[in-house]
C-alpha cells in the first residue's frame, strides 16, 4: 500500500505546478510515484494534448488517473470513493501516491497550495487533516513553505510519510463506509494470521502481499 498525500487550494493557485515539480523531484529521488486528480469536470477525453495528466506522465509519474465526477479515466463508474482506497486499487505497487483534489475526504492528508492574489482565505482553517500549506505569502504557520521552495517541500514530504512507511506492518482495510484504522497490534495478529494460513495452502511459496475481499 503506497503512502499518499493530495494537494489542495482554490482554481488557478498552482496546484497542479507544485504537484508537478514535487513528482519530477520524487522520481529523481528513486520513487515510484503515482498521481491521482480529481476533478469536477465530466465526460471527459481520456488524455489529450496538454492535459494535466499528460503533464504528469511527462514528469516522470509511472501510473496517473483523472477521477471525474461521472468516471474514472480507467473508464470504471466512479464510486466517489476517497483518495487512500483510490491509491490502494490503482496502484499498490507505488511508493507513493500523489493527490489533487480531494478537499472533502475526510481522511486524505493535505498540502494546501495559496497564492496570496487568488487564495482570499485558506482552507486549511475549513477542511480536516491539512499538514502543510506551499504559498508565495509567509502565513507564519507551522510547516509553512515557500512556492518556490520545491526542494525543502520534499523534504518534509520524505520525513512525513516516507521515512515511517517500514515502522509499520504494511496492512490495510476498507469497510463499506471507507478505512479500517487499525492499531499496531491488530496490524501484527492480522498480517501474522493470514500469512500463516496461506502457507499451508500448495503453491502460495513466495507471496509477499495479499489482497482479500470479503463480503458477508
Amino acid at each position: 500500500m503506497p503512502v499518499c498525500f493530495t494537494f489542495i487550494g482554490w482554481h488557478n493557485c498552482g496546484k497542479t505546478t507544485v504537484a508537478e515539480k514535487v513528482v519530477k523531484a520524487l522520481v529523481k529521488g528513486g520513487y515510484s510515484v503515482g498521481v491521482i486528480k480529481s476533478t469536477k469536470h465530466t465526460s471527459l477525453a481520456p488524455n489529450p494534448e496538454g492535459s494535466d495528466s499528460r503533464r504528469f506522465k511527462a514528469a516522470g509519474a509511472s501510473s496517473v488517473a483523472l477521477a471525474c465526477p461521472d468516471q474514472l479515466i480507467v473508464f470504471d463508474r466512479n464510486k466517489r470513493f476517497g483518495l487512500e482506497y483510490l491509491a490502494f486499487q490503482l496502484f499498490p505497487e507505488a511508493d507513493i501516491v500523489v493527490g489533487e483534489g480531494f478537499k472533502n475526504d475526510p481522511d486524505a492528508f493535505k498540502i494546501e497550495v495559496a497564492r496570496k492574489e487568488i487564495s482570499t482565505e485558506l482552507l486549511v482553517d475549513r477542511v480536516p487533516n491539512v499538514v502543510a500549506l506551499v504559498s508565495d505569502f509567509g502565513a507564519g504557520r507551522e510547516n509553512w513553505f515557500h512556492i518556490d521552495d520545491i526542494d525543502e517541500l520534499v523534504k518534509f514530504i520524505e520525513r512525513t510519510f516516507l521515512d515511517a512507511r517500514d515502522l509499520e506492518p504494511r496492512v490495510e482495510m476498507f469497510g463499506d463506509h471507507g478505512k479500517v484504522r487499525l492499531k499496531h497490534f491488530i496490524r501484527n495478529a492480522l498480517k501474522g494470521v493470514l500469512f500463516g494460513f496461506i502457507s499451508s495452502l500448495r503453491n502460495t511459496q513466495g507471496i509477499k502481499a495479499l489482497e482479500i475481499r470479503i463480503k458477508k
